[in-house]
């Protein structure tokens, strides 16, 4: 397996894109992250796939992690959507004869599904895992604040895992978003406008939760998977009880159903 780390050139931005790559891959598995993580959290999750056969990529969301840009900040939702796209077509390039699995994480989610229902997508299945696409829009922590200044998000640390060795790794992280703009959060609620009445009927996707979730309301994250595909999902529940489920004991559980998920189409 060997790593690696590009400069994606967008909109004058190097935004970084990772990979974690097998000698003979079978499938590609594109990875969108959270709000909170980057692709430095895929620091087990990339060669564990890797040495299922998956050739992994992951780009840092711009103002996230190694990518360049304002910290915790998007001026629009279409910036999400027109940088993973481009990403996605260009990984396609590398692997013209290997079927994409599109992998999205919490808010990577919410991305994922909005690049997943854009007609340039290239990807041939789609999985979610516990996605946060539904949006509360209730409390307001930025609605006094000017709209490039950082609000601390509230949710702890333990709300993505109560293993001490990750929780000490993310104390530790130094490029964790903590903190977002109110801008960025008012992108998130108009992402989740634009794909609230989009259809993801066209190619194979499935849903995975944890068994609970702090972060996360099943329910109506399931029903609007139902809403999106039209029933025809695939809704799968892992018995891990934090948000992050990479850094849980049901990681190699997860691992080897993203394997599975993705190697379905090879």
């Amino acid at each position: 397996m060997t790593y690696g780390r590009a400069a994606f050139p967008r909109d004058g931005l190097a935004l970084a894109l990772h990979s974690w790559l097998p000698a003979d891959p079978h499938t590609v598995v594109f990875y969108v992250h959270g709000t909170q993580s980057h692709a430095g959290w895929l620091f087990e999750t990339g060669p564990a796939l890797a040495a299922l056969g998956c050739a992994v990529y992951a780009l840092d969301r711009r103002g996230s992690g190694e990518s360049e840009g304002p910290r915790g900040h998007c001026e629009s939702y279409l910036h999400w959507i027109e940088d993973y796209v481009a990403a996605m077509v260009h990984v396609r390039g590398l692997h013209r004869d290997l079927p994409m699995l599109l992998d999205g994480q919490s808010f990577g989610g919410a991305i994922a599904v909005a690049v997943a229902a854009d007609p340039r997508a290239c990807h041939d299945a789609l999985l979610l895992v516990t996605p946060l696409i539904v949006q509360r829009a209730g409390l307001d922590l930025w609605k006094d604040v000017a709209d490039d200044v950082p609000v601390r998000l509230p949710a702890p640390d333990e709300w993505f895992t109560r293993d001490p060795r990750y929780l000490e790794f993310l104390r530790d992280d130094t490029k964790m978003t903590r903190a977002i703009t109110r801008k960025f959060h008012d992108a998130r609620i108009a992402l989740g406008e634009h794909y609230g009445s989009l259809a993801l009927t066209k190619r194979p996707a499935a849903l995975v939760l944890s068994r609970t979730d702090p972060m996360i309301k099943p329910e109506p994250v399931r029903e609007l998977f139902d809403k999106l595909t039209g029933g025809v999902g695939m809704v799968i529940e892992l018995p891990g009880t934090e948000h992050y489920l990479d850094f849980t004991s049901a990681r190699d559980q997860l691992w080897r159903l993203v394997a599975s998920f993705a190697r379905t189409f090879a």
